[in-house]
């Protein structure tokens, strides 16, 4: 897990909360006791995805968080494969919260929640990627009780 800073300047924030248990397959975290502010506008949280997202059969990835902003447009998660292809990311567009998926070469952007989140309260988001055989579900919950499904089937890449 990468604290990515104005661009250029990345912290690899894995070692601080790790469990003892954790192996290269299978990443966990624990609580973090303080949590990570971001002072600069162009910061976000970036991980990196397997190397073929769509071979990810029985693959499984749960992220949460919370955050709070006034921004109207940042980007708050990323995830990319080592060969710059497949990436994930989560973030605010005029205040509203999105998903874009490329998978092949094929980008989809969806809206997620029906409300701007740039509000300065606090909202948690939980992210939920299922591989299962033949595609990728993604379920995405906002503060414990919204929730969205997509869906990507083989190589299409279409969310559904």
């Amino acid at each position: 897990v990468l604290l990515i800073l104005n661009d250029k300047t990345s912290i690899d924030v894995s070692k601080y909360f790790l469990t003892d248990q954790s192996t290269e397959s299978q990443l966990r975290c624990s609580s973090l006791l303080n949590p990570i502010e971001f002072l600069i506008s162009s910061s976000f949280i970036s991980f990196e995805l397997p190397e073929h997202v769509q071979q990810m059969v029985s693959y499984q990835l749960n992220i949460s968080f919370h955050f709070q902003t006034y921004s109207s447009d940042a980007i708050i998660l990323y995830g990319i494969n080592k060969f710059n292809e497949d990436f994930l990311g989560l973030d605010l567009i005029d205040g509203f919260f999105y998903i874009t998926i490329n998978m092949n070469k094929k980008k989809q952007r969806q809206e997620l929640f029906q409300q701007r989140l740039n509000d300065g309260q606090t909202h948690f988001i939980h992210l939920h990627v299922q591989g299962y055989q033949g595609g990728l579900e993604f379920n995405i919950t906002m503060n414990y009780r919204q929730n969205n499904r997509i869906v990507i089937r083989d190589s299409l890449s279409k969310i559904q």
